[in-house]
């Protein structure tokens, strides 16, 4: 079960152009399950999050950010 105050949180970060991998959400957040949190604001609240894989320390890992409006196809 999510923690509405973590997901506004997160929400709020993503409105403002935010942009994050899991650990550095963790970091952000202090929130374990940030995986928990996208499904919900992706899910509950219609938020297109992007997800693009990126190499952070030589590795790949996902970057979740707000869609773009002028994105959106």
């Amino acid at each position: 079960m999510e923690s509405k105050s973590h997901v506004q949180e997160i929400k709020s970060y993503l409105e403002r152009g935010g942009s994050f991998t899991k650990l550095e959400g963790i970091r952000l957040f202090c929130y374990l399950n940030i995986g928990d949190a996208v499904h919900v604001l992706r899910n509950k609240h219609k938020m297109d999050i992007e997800t693009e894989m990126v190499l952070r320390n030589g590795k790949r890992v996902a970057l979740y950010s707000l869609k773009k409006q002028n994105q959106i196809q």
